[in-house]
């Protein structure tokens, strides 16, 4: 399946999404692209324009493009507290997955056993989107062009891993890049037979703030990448060119390069800090 955000908010979609899942013998398999906010500027605000107009709301008191994107950001918000919420009823995630790609769709298609269920995302206020109901066995062509463009993207969608780097005090570590606001250490990191994803996550941390960090663990994994929480050790030198600032907080930062995120981090520095402190008693 192929979305653009708000689709898998629907009643419907969720009630079959969560029957399958909590149905024992139903071995299904359900993967969800979602188009991540934080791609092209022009990728959002035409999908966030497309969503305003579908709904007969005019925004030009704010501007156009700060209705649009904001839009946008709300209902991709609300797709990812949903996916949390399928996340705990999964977290083998054999049965649900979700990731972010950043490339502009220009269709919205499902592909269930033999069926390719297809429609095109309309710019200008529609009342109904036309939606095509293709047959894999008439049209193998069809279907397995629908179903390489799916794999494609849902293979080279990109994982980031975010650290939570902790001090004895509870005060978390952010730093700043050029052009960008406060975030936690962030990079993309992969896992290999040499590697842990664990351990990735500590030396891309080491590498970007100059600072050690110790009993690196997950924390949350999510549609757009994983969380881990460690103990902040010792200075072992200078951060990375791309870092212009290294900072210490007890509270979050007043700019965060994410601000629509900011109750969701509220949240992880919670747990977060339970997590190391029962780390503590292990």
């Amino acid at each position: 399946m192929v979305v653009s955000g708000r689709h898998i908010l629907t009643k419907t979609m969720k009630e079959v999404i969560e029957k399958k899942i909590k149905d024992e013998n139903d071995d299904c398999e359900i993967r969800i692209l979602a188009l991540d906010a934080r791609s092209k500027p022009e990728f959002v605000d035409a999908r966030g324009e497309m969503l305003l107009s579908s709904q007969g709301v005019s925004d030009h008191s704010k501007g156009s493009e700060e209705g649009h994107v904001s839009k946008y950001e709300e209902d991709l918000r609300g797709a990812r507290v949903y996916a949390r919420k399928l996340g705990k009823l999964d977290p083998s995630r054999k049965k649900f997955e979700m990731r972010l790609y950043s490339i502009m769709p220009t269709t919205f298609f499902v592909l269930v056993d033999d069926f390719l269920y297809v429609t095109f995302l309309l710019s200008e206020p529609v009342e109904r989107c036309p939606m095509f109901r293709i047959n894999r066995t008439a049209n193998p062509d069809v279907f397995r062009t629908f179903a390489s463009h799916f794999d494609h993207y849902w293979d080279t969608a990109k994982s980031f891993s975010t650290v939570i780097a902790l001090d004895e005090a509870g005060h978390s570590m952010f730093v700043k890049g050029p052009d960008r606001a406060w975030e936690w250490p962030t990079g993309y990191v992969e896992a290999s037979a040499e590697q842990s994803a664990a351990e990735a996550a500590d030396d891309f941390f080491e590498r970007m703030t100059g600072y050690q960090i110790d009993d690196v663990r997950l924390l949350e994994q999510t549609i757009s990448g994983s969380f881990y929480v460690g103990r902040l050790g010792p200075k072992l030198g200078e951060p990375a060119e791309s870092i212009e600032a290294v900072d210490l907080v007890e509270e979050l930062p007043e700019h965060l390069q994410y601000e629509s995120d900011r109750k969701y981090y509220e949240e992880l520095i919670d747990d977060a800090l339970e997590t190391i402190e029962s780390s503590a008693t292990d």
